[in-house]
């Protein structure tokens, strides 16, 4: 080892020396020439592992990592003229005597004293920050991976309902940028009609509420919609609710599959009318509403007449068309309101509502009769359609077995006189 550079220690006052021990930095004085330490402070010896005598008798060679790019900035920083009076700032990567190695930030300025160029150094030990900062990074990764992979979509909203953060499936299911969506308003960006009502789920959540889960209808950004399944919980931050974390579950395949199987519960598939069931029930309810208020309910039981001949002369396919066309003739020559239903093979039910006087009732019948004879279909085969019509009128105290009764009763009397016709019951 070379002899070491002479100290400056005995041509440094005691206010000076007292104000670098109070420095909790490290601070070195290195020769601008040569890199030898010629000062140090006890967080210096205390940073680096050495005694004052030991760190006077050593360089920057000897403390800073090999491998370091920008090592020959500091052996000879006048020359390379990167380290001047008005100082510079950088990372490095020191070692300590036991070998452990220091990540560093380095305040470096040129000076002069005592007729030498000297760098003064003031070392800040980053090893722990710079840890710190690698685990949060780290951790943070992981949590945008696992968001990432996550099949729901998720954003945190701040309590000015500002989008903090969205994973990558929140950005496919409200198509947008995910960049972009950060610093909007939640309202701005996959928004719905929750979002400007009382029961919206972040204001909910803000008031108090644990959680919210709800379905609820929301809007991409090309317009287009979907269902979702929401789940919003509070974003807490050292026990303070910050905002809201919002879990879109999209549900609308399964929405459809259910509605088209509430869907074919409910209505004949070969019509698309209602069925049976639903007949029944809106039977029901209509004769509990006639019983409360001034109104009244009529029911209509058609039959297509001389269906099975048509079914024997043309084939199935040719009926099956039959029984669809009969269904638009019954459509076509009520309201909106009343309900056709298909009640099975070929027969139909047509119900109608607020129907005063029996005048009004035959003359839905008489349009029913001349809808059907009027239905083109089948006449290239010879075969014309017509229909016989049983119309009852609902009596106060009726049930609806009573009433369907009636009118299949006064069916089969249209039926009996030739068909084509309808007969209004007793």
């Amino acid at each position: 080892m070379t002899d070491p550079t002479p100290s400056l220690e005995p041509r440094i006052g005691s206010d000076c020396r007292m104000l670098l021990e109070f420095l909790r930095d490290a601070v070195l004085f290195i020769d601008a020439e040569n890199g030898r330490f010629v000062m140090a402070n006890q967080a210096a010896e205390q940073l680096y592992g050495y005694t004052a005598a030991q760190l006077l008798a050593l360089g920057l060679q000897d403390i800073v990592v090999s491998d370091q790019r920008d090592v020959g900035r500091f052996i000879s920083p006048t020359r390379r003229g990167e380290i001047s009076d008005e100082g510079m700032m950088f990372h490095a990567v020191h070692r300590r005597s036991d070998g452990s190695i220091l990540d560093v930030d380095v305040n470096a300025r040129l000076a002069t004293l005592d007729g030498r160029e000297v760098v003064v150094a003031i070392v800040r030990d980053m090893t722990d920050r710079l840890r710190m900062k690698r685990e949060l990074e780290q951790a943070y990764a992981e949590v945008t991976q696992i968001l990432d992979t996550a099949a729901d979509g998720m954003r945190i909203v701040d309590r000015d309902f500002t989008i903090l953060r969205v994973n990558r499936t929140f950005s496919e299911l409200a198509g947008v940028d995910r960049d972009s969506a950060v610093g909007m308003k939640c309202y701005d960006v996959f928004a719905g009609d929750q979002c400007y009502a009382d029961e919206c789920p972040l204001v909910r959540v803000l008031a108090g509420e644990p959680e919210v889960v709800c379905e609820t209808e929301k809007y991409r950004a090309d317009g287009s919609h979907v269902t979702c399944l929401l789940n919003a919980q509070p974003y807490i931050v050292d026990g303070e609710i910050m905002g809201v974390i919002e879990d879109f579950r999209d549900i609308t395949e399964r929405k459809r599959a259910e509605e088209a199987t509430a869907y074919l519960a409910t209505h004949d598939t070969l019509t698309g009318l209602p069925n049976r069931a639903l007949l029944l029930d809106r039977l029901q309810a209509t004769l509990a509403w006639a019983e409360r208020e001034p109104m009244s309910a009529v029911l209509l039981f058609c039959d297509i007449d001389d269906f099975k001949e048509i079914n024997d002369r043309v084939g199935h396919a040719a009926g099956d068309e039959a029984l669809r066309v009969v269904a638009r003739a019954f459509e076509s020559a009520v309201r909106k309101m009343d309900t056709v239903a298909r009640f099975g093979g070929d027969e139909f039910v047509v119900l109608v509502v607020s129907v005063v006087g029996d005048i009004a009732a035959e003359t839905i019948a008489a349009k029913i009769v001349e809808a059907v004879a009027g239905a083109p279909v089948l006449e290239d085969v010879g075969v014309a359609l017509s229909t016989s019509v049983g119309v009852a009128v609902h009596r106060r105290g009726e049930t609806a077995e009573e009433l369907l009764e009636r009118a299949d009763t006064a069916m089969y009397v249209a039926k009996r006189d030739g068909g084509g016709r309808y007969y209004r019951a007793e």
